[in-house]
């Protein structure tokens, strides 16, 4: 299946927030002589300049547009449905299927045929110098009706009308693997977007420690060690922005290239608390859900009439045993043009037609035992497809219940983390606090917010799909 556990198991980003005022960063009182390189600095400011406008440029163009379509993951999932190439095919086959089945209803009508011929012909005699010519014209209808050739016209109806059904179903199908593809790439944008928001506000955050720390630093106020650490701090942070902003380039470009927009389109992606509500079915009641999703997936619907569909050409390729039966009716008129009565000769025949099959090497027997094949191995189709069904859906509860319990635990722990931090900061500020032990601080505090955000979108995704598989989901535009 498309979906998996670790769908949003991105490229490790650890943000790093900071929920003070960089102002408040107090210093130890240490004394270093060494000074940091001023061209060097310069490069710094300039490269996290560049970095900032690149991002401010992309967030401008994603979330200030007022006059903008809200591209909801409905009408994501609706535009790419009206200009996917694949739906386009699926449909033009039902299309084939529909000509297909009044082309099997036919068969049950006579085949009438009419013709006309006109002739002329002239014989020379050599011995006595004579000739004789004739001119004559005619013309025929004839029809053909077959009475009986062992119901394989109503079996063939039988399994066109089977056959348009299973591509119906297979449409259907399409429609929802389209639905979760839109939906898992549109909130893997949401998650980068977010992870780049926040980068974003940890470089600003960064970038004024940094200051503040040079200043110290020129100051003599701390020593050349703790203003590496925190130099380098704000370099990783540079890092995590580029990373992040690429993560979210790329899920908006395979958003892009689902929906068939051209890659310098912009979806305006919208918040899921602004369309996506909680889903009311309890993950407990395994036996509702999956009567749910028995009732309503298109893949075991399809999976049944493939086996309707078989069944069909088994009793076909048995039909051939039997005898064929037909009737034929015909009537002619022929007028000689040469002679001397006006009067043509018409003519009319009927009669019946009877073919009883002998030997034909073993055709029959072979096509018979080919289709006995067929069936068994679309039986077994179906069974796999109802086994496969069922294990994703027992997964996707246990992702449910267990992204319920990642958010709740992250939360927790986001929030003593935020205690810890400001207790460190405090302590930092005192001097009772080194460097590093503050930024491992922070850099727990940066895991806990990760968490939640991890947790949040897994959880949304695995509601939505849970939501497609048992037909629940709505579509909001």
């Amino acid at each position: 299946m498309f979906r998996n556990a670790t769908l949003f198991d991105l490229k490790r980003i650890s943000a790093n927030p900071v929920f003070c005022d960089p102002a408040l960063w107090i210093f130890p009182g240490h004394h270093n002589n060494i000074h940091p390189n001023p061209e060097t600095l310069t490069m710094k400011r300039i490269t996290t300049f560049i970095v900032v406008a690149l991002y401010l440029a992309l967030a401008s163009s994603v979330f200030a547009q007022k006059d903008s379509i809200r591209w909801t993951p409905g009408r994501c999932i609706q535009y790419a449905i009206n200009h996917s190439s694949n739906i386009n095919i699926i449909e033009s086959v039902l299309r084939t299927d529909s000509l297909m089945v009044l082309q099997a209803k036919a068969e049950r009508f006579p085949n009438i045929s009419a013709g006309s011929d006109y002739n002329y012909s002239w014989v020379s005699s050599t011995s006595n110098s004579t000739s004789s010519n004739t001119e004559n014209i005619s013309a025929s209808v004839s029809a053909n009706l077959t009475l009986f050739n062992g119901h394989q016209i109503s079996l063939n109806i039988r399994r066109n009308l089977l056959q348009m059904a299973s591509d119906s179903m297979n449409l259907e199908y399409n429609y929802l693997i389209l639905a979760e593809n839109i939906v898992t790439y549109y909130l893997q944008s949401l998650y980068s977007l977010e992870e780049l928001k926040i980068n974003e506000e940890q470089l600003q955050l960064a970038t004024e420690q940094t200051k503040i720390a040079e200043t110290k630093l020129e100051l003599q106020d701390i020593i050349r060690t703790d203003y590496l650490q925190i130099a380098a701090d704000e370099a990783n942070n540079n890092l995590q922005l580029v990373q992040a902003q690429n993560q979210f380039n790329s899920s908006r470009l395979n958003l892009n290239k689902l929906m068939q927009l051209s890659t310098d389109s912009v979806v305006l992606l919208i918040p899921p608390e602004e369309w996506h509500t909680q889903t009311n079915q309890s993950v407990n009641s395994f036996d509702s859900i999956w009567q749910l999703a028995l009732n309503s997936r298109p893949e075991l619907k399809m999976a049944q009439i493939n086996i309707g569909i078989k069944e069909q050409d088994l009793a076909i390729s048995k039909a051939n045993r039997l005898p064929n039966l037909s009737a034929r009716v015909s009537s002619g008129w022929n007028q000689d043009l040469l002679s001397t009565t006006a009067t043509g000769r018409i003519n009319a025949s009927a009669g019946l037609s009877l073919t009883i099959p002998i030997f034909n090497n073993k055709q029959t027997s072979t096509n018979i035992a080919l289709s006995k094949i067929y069936l068994e191995n679309e039986k077994t189709s179906y069974e796999s497809s109802v086994y496969n069904l069922k294990i994703s859906i027992v997964e996707l509860i246990q992702d449910i219940v267990a992204s319920q319990a990642e958010l709740e635990s992250a939360s927790v722990q986001l929030n003593l983390a935020i205690e810890s931090y400001n207790a460190a900061l405090e302590s930092f500020s005192i001097g009772k606090l080194q460097t590093i032990e503050l930024l491992m601080q922070k850099t727990q505090l940066n895991t806990a917010r990760h968490n939640v955000l991890k947790a949040k979108y897994n959880l949304i995704l695995s509601e939505i799909i849970l939501q497609l598989y048992t037909n629940s989901w709505t579509f909001i535009n």
